[in-house]
This record gives structure tokens, C-alpha cells and sequence, in this order.
């Protein structure tokens, strides 16, 4: 399952925003237990959201313990000061199709 946080940035804070989330949120996450992968995507039209964080985690309770932690609560804070319109969804895979190999 994914855990995604979607938001735009405050006027002239992408470049801080990017270096925070590197340096310090990405760090904290992948070191949490049943985080397999952590991404952050940028809106390649020109809309909304301007990033997108994807964290992927083998389970809800390790999600629960994650986001109830006083690090990730600090995190959505400061994040607040960086981002706006800020929304957060969980998916979960109803089914899926690739397409076969040659």
C-alpha cells in the first residue's frame, strides 16, 4: 500500500522544501520499519500538486505507528511551512495489468 502526502509550495520555498525532504524526511522514513520505498514526484503539466511523496509500506499498523510517531508529527509540521493545500490518501492495489514481454 501507499501512503501519499500531495501539496504545492509556498512562493520561493521549492529549493528548501527539496533539500529538507532529502536531507531530513527521506532519511527518517526508509529507516522506519515496513517502508519499502519512498518518492518524490514533481507535476510535470504545471498543476496541482507540485509534489507528490509516495511512501510504500507492507502494512497499516506500521503506517500508524509511522505517522503517530513525534518525528513524523514534526515533520507535518514543518511541512506546513513549506506547503500548502496539503492532502494525504492511502491506496491500496485493487488490481493491476503489465503488459507481457516479447
Amino acid at each position: 500500500m501507499w501512503f501519499t502526502i500531495k501539496f504545492d509550495t509556498q512562493p520561493g520555498k521549492i529549493v528548501e522544501l527539496d533539500n529538507w525532504i532529502r536531507t531530513d524526511v527521506f532519511p527518517f522514513l526508509v529507516a522506519q520499519k515496513g517502508v519499502s520505498s519512498v518518492c518524490a514526484y514533481h507535476d510535470a503539466l504545471v498543476g496541482y500538486p507540485e509534489r507528490t511523496l509516495m511512501i510504500e509500506v507492507d502494512s497499516l499498523s506500521h503506517l500508524e505507528t509511522i505517522l503517530a510517531s513525534r518525528e513524523f508529527v514534526g515533520i507535518k509540521t514543518r511541512l506546513l511551512d513549506y506547503g500548502v493545500n496539503v492532502s494525504s490518501q492511502l491506496l491500496d492495489r485493487a488490481f493491476c495489468v503489465r503488459p507481457e514481454v516479447g
